[in-house]
C-alpha cells in the first residue's frame, strides 16, 4: 500500500504534470472507486476548471480545484497516477481519467479497486471526520512520544495505526523496526522515553530519506531493509538472512540476527 514516501512522489508527479491545465472531460470506467459522489456530479464539478495545487496528508493526496474545493485521493493497495498523451500509453487499470484541453490525460490507476476518490470543501475537516492522526512526518516530538506512551500491544501495529499517526504502513513499519534493531513482535509499552524519542527520530529520518531518494530517482540507500526486502537475502548489515513472520495479520520482513 502506498505510504508517505510513495504519496509524496505522487504529489510531486501531479505538481510537475497536471497543474493549471483546463479539464475538458472526465471518464469513469468503475464507479466503485468514487466515494460519496456520482460520476456525473464529479464531471460537472471539474469540467472547465484546473487543478491549481496539491497537498499530502498521511496516505491521502488532495488536489485543489480552481475556485471550488479539493479532490481527495486514497490509493488503496495498488493505486498510482499516470499522465499520458497517446492512447497506447493509457494504463490498463485507469479507473478514472481526467482529460485536459492540451490533449494530455491524468489517470487514477488502481488494479485491486481498493483506492477511493472523493470531493471535499476542506481537507482539514475531511481528515478530522475520518479520525486520522497527525501526519507521521509532520508530527512534533512531544505529541508523538505521548501518543505512543498511551499505547499497548504490538509496536508494529501501533506504527500502522492511522488514528495514532498517519502515513505508515506495513513496509515502512518494517524499515523503522529494522533500523532500530527491534523485533517485530516487540511491545510498545516496553519502550522507555529515550527509546520512544529514538523511534520518533528514526521514523522522521527514514521517511525523509526515502522521499529524498525517490525524488532523485536513484533508489533507496543500500542500508535500508527495503533495498533487500526478500526472504533469504542477506540483510543490509550482512549479519544474517532476512526472514518473515506474521504480526498484526501482516507479513513482516526482518533480520533475526539483528532484531533478535
Amino acid at each position: 500500500m502506498p505510504e508517505i514516501p510513495d504519496v509524496e512522489a505522487f504529489k510531486n508527479y501531479a505538481d510537475t504534470t497536471s497543474l493549471n491545465q483546463k479539464i475538458e472531460s472526465v471518464s469513469v470506467s468503475v464507479r466503485k472507486v468514487l466515494k460519496d459522489i456520482s460520476a456525473e456530479d464529479l464531471e460537472d464539478e471539474l469540467v472547465g476548471k484546473s487543478f491549481v495545487s496539491t497537498r499530502r496528508y498521511g496516505k491521502y493526496l488532495f488536489l485543489k480545484i480552481q475556485s471550488n474545493g479539493w479532490l481527495a485521493m486514497h490509493f488503496g493497495m495498488t493505486g498510482k497516477l499516470k499522465y499520458f498523451r497517446n492512447s497506447d500509453e493509457k494504463p490498463y487499470y485507469g479507473r478514472i481519467i481526467f482529460h485536459f484541453e492540451n490533449g494530455y490525460h491524468l489517470a487514477f490507476v488502481t488494479q485491486r479497486m481498493l483506492a477511493r476518490l472523493s470531493l471535499t470543501s476542506d481537507p482539514d475537516e475531511y481528515i478530522k471526520n475520518k479520525n486520522i492522526g497527525p501526519d507521521a512526518l509532520e508530527v512534533d516530538r512531544d505529541t508523538f512520544i505521548q501518543k505512543f506512551k498511551e499505547k499497548h500491544g504490538s509496536l508494529k501495529s501501533a506504527l500502522m495505526e492511522q488514528e495514532l499517526v498517519s502515513g505508515i504502513g506495513n513496509v515502512y513499519s518494517d524499515e523503522i523496526l529494522y533500523q532500530m534493531k527491534i523485533n517485530p513482535k516487540a511491545k510498545v509499552e516496553d519502550l522507555d522515553e529515550p527509546h520512544l524519542e529514538e523511534l520518533y527520530n528514526k521514523t522522521h529520518d527514514i521517511l525523509a530519506t526515502a522521499i529524498k531518494h525517490q525524488s532523485g530517482n536513484d533508489g533507496l540507500p543500500d542500508y535500508f531493509l527495503l533495498s533487500h526486502r526478500k526472504k533469504g537475502e542477506n540483510c543490509p548489515s550482512n549479519n544474517g538472512k532476512i526472514a518473515t513472520m506474521k504480526v498484526a495479520g501482516r507479513t513482516s520482513y526482518y533480520c533475526p540476527a539483528c532484531q533478535g
